[in-house]
């Protein structure tokens, strides 16, 4: 049986073709001299291992590859101490760092049962340290350990959704005959800006001069740019925009005012407010 031994310990570059010395390290080939017949596997050599010829080229951390006659195996020198015969007393066939990811194959499709443990329902998140790390998921979302995320409630709120989603409308009709104008209201139920004021003709205006739907907010104060003016004698379909830019934002259970005015009676419309739920 024979041994073919490697030095790292001695931080030899180049090696000559295999041969054994006294006086620097090589490859050499070992003779395993076996105590009793059937000791000559690995796991009796691992344990404690007795090798002749040259003492003095064996050290901590060298490397030696065993055929055994039950198995081949790679192994690291942990101790090691005697003159001739040498005794192996340890062995570590697998050395701290010594497997990189170079040396795993691209199918190798290792289990995930042969992963660390992984806490039921916990994720791998990279640390602050860039180190996967098992952490369970929270904030406005869980995870079970079947994988089913659930959103938790009152979560969602509207700061966190898009513009598009937090945009809403609302429409009322408003009359310019003399016996309906006035204010009107609307109420909203969350925290709002009110973007745009919309106002299409339903029916049309009555002749001599224009009407108007000025936006004011809860204290009734009116908005900058929030009035919307339907020129006189405007046809049915007609339209007209305000784009409020101050007194437009309004918190959940206040009321959006809409003044109604026209000085010759006549006509009728429907008053759009486009605007966003900010809470």
């Amino acid at each position: 049986m024979s041994f073919v031994f490697f030095s790292e310990a001695d931080g030899a570059s180049v090696w000559n073709s295999i041969s054994r010395t006294t006086t620097a390290p090589k490859p050499c080939f070992y003779t395993y001299n076996a105590l009793a017949a059937g000791t000559d596997t690995l796991s009796t050599i691992s344990a404690s291992g007795y090798f002749n010829q040259v003492a003095d080229q064996i050290d901590t951390n060298d490397i030696m590859y065993v055929v055994a006659t039950d198995g081949t195996g790679l192994y690291r020198f942990t101790s090691a101490q005697g003159d001739t015969p040498v005794t192996i007393t340890a062995f570590d066939a697998t050395p701290s760092g010594s497997i990189v990811n170079a040396d795993i194959s691209a199918s190798a499709a290792i289990a995930f049962s042969k992963l660390a443990a992984l806490n039921s329902a916990n994720i791998l998140v990279g640390n602050g340290s860039n180190v996967a790390t098992s952490v369970a998921m929270s904030g406005d979302t869980t995870i079970s350990n079947a994988g089913v995320v659930t959103i938790g409630l009152a979560t969602v709120t509207p700061a966190k959704m898009s513009t598009t989603a937090n945009s809403r409308l609302v429409s009322l009709p408003v009359s310019f005959v003399t016996a309906n104008q006035g204010t009107m209201t609307v109420y909203f139920n969350s925290d709002v800006t009110v973007n745009k004021v919309r106002a299409l003709v339903t029916s049309a205006l009555s002749g001599s001069d224009d009407g108007t739907i000025t936006c004011k907010n809860n204290a009734g104060s009116s908005m900058s740019g929030g009035v919307v003016t339907l020129v006189a004698s405007s046809p049915v379909a007609s339209e007209a925009t305000a784009t409020p830019t101050t007194n437009n934002t309004f918190t959940s259970g206040q009321k959006m005012q809409l003044t109604v005015a026209k000085t010759t009676t006549g006509g009728a419309a429907t008053v759009f407010i486009e605007y966003t739920v900010t809470g």
